[in-house]
């Protein structure tokens, strides 16, 4: 095995609790988790990262809000249009920041855009986001913006703002699905701060991008080229964390009968086989560079 650090995102891939996960990710053979923020209970981020860091994993970034809240109907859509909703969704985003900051977690991975409905990238976005990078920054914080399902608004936010406080998480399955076209590892080479990898069978609806094709599949179940993906991946210097984001309940997965009767233990011991060969690959890819 490479020198990589290898984990996976919570909960995708849990049954239920942070405690019978943290055991069984550990016990499996990773060394690292990536936390999801709950705007409705502040305190468990560092909670949850506390028992993560006592089970021996690493914690590596924690996703912030991107859904609708009570106020603020259009999620992560709200930030690109004038109003107090817009304003609001920027204030949860800093509240997340201020617990990353807490809670001793580098990155913040946010959703810029919550439907392939959103508002064009706008100046009073953009004038939010250097509100949110400026209060990041302060706080000793990095914001990894995620490839979606509309690419404009990524690459509105990373070619405008501060590169030492925005960078790229790249999602593999996003990226194949949605926007086979857009290649971010060409485009932010250097400036990619964490990774969601996980499989899919690619783009399969005609027209907009349809978020049903976002399966999830463990790495190796689905189309995407993985030699590929590494090569790329390396090509943009990334040395950070191989973080796996795979998902054992997604309805659209035709993987999921056969995912749920492995039983947590013995998926998260087949995802870390496919993690460990990814690393293997990353790792050949960049001597090679």
């Amino acid at each position: 095995m490479s020198d990589y650090i290898v984990g996976a995102a919570f909960p995708a891939a849990f049954d239920e609790t942070a405690e019978t996960g943290a055991s069984d990710l550990k016990a499996a053979g990773f060394s690292a988790v990536a936390l999801v923020w709950q705007e409705n209970d502040r305190a468990a981020l560092a909670r949850t990262a506390a028992f993560m860091r006592a089970e021996g994993l690493t914690v590596t970034s924690v996703h912030g809000p991107l859904m609708p809240q009570p106020g603020i109907p259009t999620g992560a859509d709200a930030l690109w249009e004038t109003g107090e909703s817009g304003d609001a969704f920027a204030d949860l985003i800093m509240d997340c920041i201020e617990d990353a900051a807490a809670a001793r977690i580098p990155i913040v991975v946010q959703h810029v855009t919550y439907t392939t409905h959103t508002p064009t990238p706008s100046e009073v976005g953009l004038a939010r986001f250097r509100r949110i990078g400026e209060h990041a920054e302060a706080l000793g914080v990095k914001i990894a913006v995620e490839n979606l399902e509309l690419a404009p608004h990524v690459t509105a936010i990373l070619d405008a703002l501060d590169p030492n406080v925005f960078g790229l998480c790249w999602d593999s399955g996003h990226n194949f699905a949605y926007t086979p076209e857009f290649d971010p590892l060409a485009l932010y080479g250097g400036r990619v701060l964490t990774v969601h990898l996980h499989d899919n069978d690619g783009k399969l609806t005609e027209g907009l991008p349809y978020t049903g094709d976002d399966a999830h599949f463990l790495p190796f179940d689905g189309k995407l080229n993985w030699e590929d993906a590494m090569a790329r991946l390396a090509g943009a210097g990334y040395d950070g964390p191989v973080m796996l984001e795979v998902k054992r309940g997604r309805d659209v997965c035709r993987n999921i009968p056969a995912y749920r009767e492995m039983g947590q233990k013995r998926f998260f011991a087949e995802a870390y086989k496919r993690a460990v060969k990814l690393t293997e690959m990353l790792a050949a890819a960049k001597n090679e560079n």
